[in-house]
């Protein structure tokens, strides 16, 4: 059984590849709403592009925050 500090309210997870797995979402989704913590996060564009449910899952388990980078589409800036 995993034990927590109950005075606690709000997660932020500084992982830039969380998003990477989806059943690792899933699994922390379903952890933070069983608690009612609220949480922000780090996400992959690409990830959330090709599992666009993962979205909705996460702000259904009280997601209030993520921060995503962006590439740019341009060869010419990726190489400079």
């Amino acid at each position: 059984m995993r034990t927590y500090n109950p005075r606690l309210k709000y997660v932020n997870v500084f992982d830039d590849t969380f998003t990477m797995s989806l059943v690792r979402v899933k699994e922390f989704c379903t952890f933070m709403k069983e608690r009612g913590l609220m949480w922000m996060c780090e996400g992959h564009v690409s990830t959330l592009y090709e599992h666009p449910e993962m979205i909705h899952i996460m702000t259904d388990s009280v997601l209030v925050g993520m921060q995503t980078g962006i590439e740019s589409g341009s060869a010419k800036v990726l190489k400079a």
